[in-house]
């Protein structure tokens, strides 16, 4: 996923953080249908400078990202971040997916996946740039909006800051969980056509 986000700060001799996190209804995923939610995009930037965003927007537009600009802001440390909104599609059934990074729900496992189509930084003299780009953090809060208790066993995560494997966790009715996606993962989605288990639903 490194590769994924590094034409986003391949103008920028400046360390790069990319922040995904998205919202995941419990509803969503046992629908019949495909669904799309959004994602909120975090981009660390030199400044809030119109040409520093516009930087960013325009590596998006070369990349086919379809990702809207929400805002800027600049915290106490002087630290910029530009934030955008970007659509993921939760498919089914079929892996045609109109988009780099998607999830797909599939014999009750929820997978993050990346396409054949995967965008990279195929110019070797921004190498130099790839290496200062720190772990891309990919997470996600589970809601369960049903009126039932759902039961799930994890992959390798974070769920709520703690580290798991395997585990079976109950997620009450209208409670909410972050998962947060471990460097190995991070690691594995950098190729398209790659795949990570993020969860099962244990169903009795």
């Amino acid at each position: 996923m490194k590769k994924f986000f590094a034409g986003l700060c391949i103008l920028s001799v400046i360390a790069c953080a990319v922040k995904l996190s998205a919202t995941i209804n419990f509803s969503d995923l046992i629908s019949e249908t495909n669904k799309t939610i959004v994602a909120d995009l975090r981009v660390a930037v030199p400044s809030c400078s119109e040409d520093d965003i516009q930087t960013i927007q325009m590596e998006f537009a070369t990349r086919n990202i379809r990702a809207n600009y929400n805002k800027c802001s600049t915290d106490d440390m002087w630290n910029s971040y530009a934030n955008f909104s970007l659509p993921i599609t939760i498919v089914k059934q079929s892996l045609n997916a109109d988009s780099d990074i998607f999830l797909q729900f599939i014999n009750n496992g929820l997978y993050v996946r990346t396409s054949d189509k995967l965008s990279v930084v195929t110019d070797t003299s921004n190498d130099i740039f790839v290496e200062k780009i720190n772990i891309t953090s990919i997470e996600f809060y589970l809601v369960n909006d049903t009126n039932d208790s759902v039961k799930i066993k994890t992959g390798l995560a974070f769920v709520d800051d703690e580290p798991v494997y395997n585990k079976i966790i109950s997620v009450n009715p209208y409670d909410r969980i972050l998962i947060k996606l471990p460097d190995v993962a991070n690691k594995l989605l950098e190729k398209s056509n790659a795949e990570y288990l993020i969860f099962e639903v244990i169903t009795e």
